[in-house]
């Protein structure tokens, strides 16, 4: 690919594209080329949503949900971030999921809403977030009061679960790992991405086998979109701005209206703390989702549901400009 092409949008039957979407690259003010893709509403456009994706993932994987909110009226934009889908990557590896500081990833998020803004979408703006979208959110909100008139944020990533050791080894191992030279290797454990050898059974982000499915056949489609488990930088830099976000002064000064959404049978990012966080957010509702994993919006058709239940009467409650 160079600058020149055109970006792609990758459907496949199991996965169809909205009708209507434009997908662009963009430059970052640190020159980091950004895939994103936008879309409008027939009729006229009650606001915009703004999807940011979680770790790994991109834009296809959001077909299904951009498609839903286009039918409720809203305009939609949606990116790669660095380091995934088809945004540039940082290392030669293109399955290490790396960035050295998560400023990084504002960035992308800063240069998303002025293409949001130019494209145009129109006002008022609300985010639509997913694990780390939804922690990178609260420190977009923190840093940019007034832009955005509602986030809804689903299972953030404030506290991130470690399965086979407690917190405090893994963020030490973490720390030692960057003092001594090796931020670009994998976590321990780490691997690439590959769809033939995930496995639904004992997964830990859904409940929903097509979905989970869906990814794979999408990767399938386009390897490029592959993105495997993180190095020690991208791990280090998370802790970081865990940490930043988890303290009560950071949340006490986010008023934007937000919705925070986890679900009970959360594996990847704590509930305790999403809970605590929640709380801690001076003008936020917080729901717990009976049976649902880490991806709510890739859940079962049950749980989806009752996402889209507590989404229309938080719209319904909040929907306003932002100041």
């Amino acid at each position: 690919m160079t600058d020149e092409d055109p970006a792609p949008l990758i459907a496949i039957p199991e996965n169809p594209a909205p009708n209507g979407g434009i997908a662009k690259w963009l430059i970052s003010s640190d020159q980091v080329r950004l895939r994103a893709a936008f879309w409008q509403p027939d009729g006229t456009a009650k606001g915009s949503f703004l999807i940011l994706p979680g770790r790994t993932e991109f834009i296809e994987k959001y077909f299904e949900l951009c498609g839903e909110l286009l039918q409720r009226g809203f305009a939609v934009g949606i990116l790669d971030w660095r380091g995934q889908g088809l945004s540039d990557r940082p290392l030669d590896d293109s399955h290490k999921g790396h960035v050295g500081t998560f400023s990084a990833y504002l960035t992308d998020l800063d240069c998303l809403i002025s293409a949001a803004q130019a494209h145009p979408l129109p006002p008022p703006y609300h985010i639509l977030a997913h694990s780390m979208g939804a922690h990178l959110s609260l420190r977009y909100l923190h840093r940019h009061p007034g832009i955005v008139a509602q986030a809804i944020l689903c299972s953030p990533m404030v506290h991130i679960r470690t399965q086979f050791m407690i917190h405090a080894v893994a963020r030490t191992i973490s720390f030692v790992g960057n003092l001594f030279g090796c931020a670009e290797a994998y976590v321990p454990g780490g691997r690439v991405y590959d769809p033939d050898q995930d496995r639904f059974e004992g997964n830990l982000l859904t409940g929903s086998a097509d979905r989970f499915a869906r990814t794979a056949h999408l990767v399938r489609a386009d390897p490029r979109l592959a993105l495997g488990s993180p190095t020690f930088g991208w791990m280090e830099a998370a802790y970081r701005s865990m940490a930043q976000a988890m303290r009560p002064e950071f949340c006490a000064a986010i008023t934007t209206p937000i919705l925070m959404l986890y679900g009970s049978e959360e594996k990847i990012s704590d509930p305790h703390y999403q809970q605590r966080v929640a709380g801690q957010l001076p003008n936020c509702t917080g729901q717990c989702l009976q049976g649902a994993s880490h991806e709510i919006l890739q859940e079962s058709d049950a749980i989806r549901n009752r996402f889209w239940q507590a989404f229309d009467a938080f719209c319904g409650k909040t929907d306003q400009p932002a100041g």
